[in-house]
């Protein structure tokens, strides 16, 4: 909707106070003037009513002049003290002192709010107010405040940058339960960081920032299973970085970011070329050694990776992430004690987070401590009922129990949460198997298989369904599959060969048969 400007309306809403007492200055001599040229004998008695008039006039200009100043003075303090308040906000949330950190955000957004109030014309302070609102997680509140401030420049590349930043926030956000919403939000983020670099070419955090919803775009494409479109996003992302490390060789964020990007596309030693060139350049940098640990890790190279993460720890000791990931290497090199202390050292420094509480629960599991880890699943879950991993995995720990009608209930909630999880769907499939219910079973085993088409024991398990309904043909097709998208699956290649010995075809059954006790079958004789 356009707020049309009516004739006469440009004048006075661009006319200055120094305008307007000019104007009215002209105007009264002239009035003063014309009563001289009417009644001239009454002149002296004129000129001192000028005198007086104008002296009016003087003052009320001083006052005038001096009320703004201090209206000028008064918004230049409230946002001053709303960036420091902000600033405060982002040391303390680095010291994962999050309350403290909340209100000082807090303090930051009632500053600017105090100085938009008092200039409710000017784009800075709505911009200002705008950052808080993101640094505080109110992404939509934020985006209002940008769009504002927008409203009054549309010609500030900060500002349109600042925007794209709000709306990935919100992307973020949304990615792990609504990804199509997210992309939608992303495609606005990348409008706003080209609106930015279309003001100033030069604009490299817009660069920047453009590569980091490139990336984000790649990783959804990436869960989807769309190895292509993640591919050609990550080159784009690599580019984007690419023209902001053109224009700033020597900031090490740059770098830092296309060796994740780099890592993301799968190119591992190429990402830690150009993370060893960010860590040159800010060597104390927590998050360059993450993503150095990180391309190690996706390698399986678990000790180089536990000593990137190691130094990163070293430089910033209240890490989440970094102790997070520590964990997670000890947990693959099956160090179950040593992963259990690293999570819970990020429960330490902040008992809300989900991702330790749910790890450590993660292990429990694996090591046959069932109860255990039901606790620490009902503990994340109570903290995020959103958190779909922590239902999941409480699923998997109720099914290894045999306690299917909870499982159901919590792979059903997870699935709510996000549909398009593969595992959540195989995994009710199998208990609705184990219930009778073959068809509703099949049922979650093609949704599976249609979320995730290179798992071969969605195909197995709907193999096995077609058993139950004695469909020997349809069963054999899903087993065959199986091992045409895994040859060395030894448990479709058991199921294959009974099916065919059913349906007499007996040497191919042998074959079958054969071929999985090669692999190391060992189940039913």
């Amino acid at each position: 909707m356009c707020d049309w400007i009516k004739w006469g309306e440009i004048e006075s809403a661009e006319m200055s106070h120094h305008d307007a007492f000019y104007i009215i200055i002209t105007v009264s001599i002239f009035m003063f003037l014309s009563l001289i040229i009417i009644d001239a004998q009454n002149a002296a008695s004129y000129f001192g009513l000028a005198i007086g008039l104008f002296g009016i006039l003087i003052a009320a200009h001083s006052i005038q002049s001096s009320t703004r100043q201090l209206i000028e003075m008064e918004v230049d303090y409230w946002n001053a003290r709303g960036i420091d308040h902000n600033n405060k906000g982002a040391e303390l949330r680095k010291k994962s002192e999050y309350d403290q950190a909340a209100w000082a955000y807090e303090d930051a957004i009632e500053a600017f709010d105090k100085a938009s109030k008092l200039d409710p014309l000017s784009a800075k302070n709505w911009s200002n107010r705008g950052n808080a609102l993101v640094d505080r997680g109110k992404y939509d509140e934020a985006i209002k405040a940008f769009i504002h401030a927008l409203e009054l420049d549309s010609l500030s590349a900060k500002t349109w940058n600042n925007y794209g930043r709000a709306l990935h926030a919100k992307g973020d956000a949304l990615r792990d339960h609504d990804d199509f919403k997210a992309m939608d939000i992303y495609a606005a983020a990348i409008n706003a960081f080209d609106r930015a670099i279309e003001q100033d070419f030069g604009a490299i955090r817009a660069w920047n920032n453009k590569g980091g919803i490139l990336k984000s775009q790649g990783d959804i494409f990436k869960k989807r299973g769309d190895l292509l479109y993640a591919q050609s996003k990550y080159d784009a992302a690599i580019r984007a970085y690419d023209k902001a490390i053109e224009l700033d060789q020597n900031f090490a964020g740059f770098w830092y970011n296309k060796g994740i990007a780099i890592d993301a596309r799968g190119y591992y030693d190429e990402a830690i070329e150009v993370l060893n060139k960010a860590i040159e350049l800010d060597p104390k940098n927590t998050m360059i050694w993450l993503g150095k640990g990180n391309a190690f890790k996706n390698q399986n190279r678990y000790d180089d990776a536990l000593y990137a993460y190691n130094k990163a720890i070293e430089f910033d000791l209240q890490n989440l992430n970094a102790w997070n990931q520590k964990g997670n290497v000890l947990h693959a090199k099956l160090e179950h004690d040593e992963a259990i202390q690293a999570y819970k050292r990020v429960v330490e420094i902040n008992p809300q987070d989900v991702v330790g509480i749910t790890n450590i629960g993660d292990i429990f599991r694996e090591i046959n401590k069932s109860d255990e880890a039901i606790k620490y699943f009902d503990r994340a879950i109570k903290l995020n009922s959103r958190y779909v991993l922590a239902w999941k995995n409480k699923g998997l720990t109720l099914q290894s129990q045999n306690r299917y009608k909870e499982a159901l209930d919590s792979f059903e909630k997870a699935i709510r949460l996000d549909p398009r999880d593969a595992l959540s769907w195989s995994r009710r499939g199998l208990i609705l198997n184990e219930q009778g219910k073959y068809n509703d079973a099949i049922k979650a085993f093609d949704k599976a298989i249609e979320l995730d088409q290179k798992d071969s024991q969605h195909w197995n398990n709907k193999g096995v369904a077609f058993c139950n309904l004695e469909k020997y043909q349809e069963a054999f097709n899903c087993f065959n599959r199986a091992n045409y998208i895994d040859p060395k699956n030894a448990t479709a290649w058991y199921n294959k060969g009974k099916v065919l010995e059913i349906l007499d075809r007996y040497k191919e059954a042998r074959n079958a048969l054969s071929k999985a006790k090669d692999l190391g079958f060992t189940g039913p004789q």
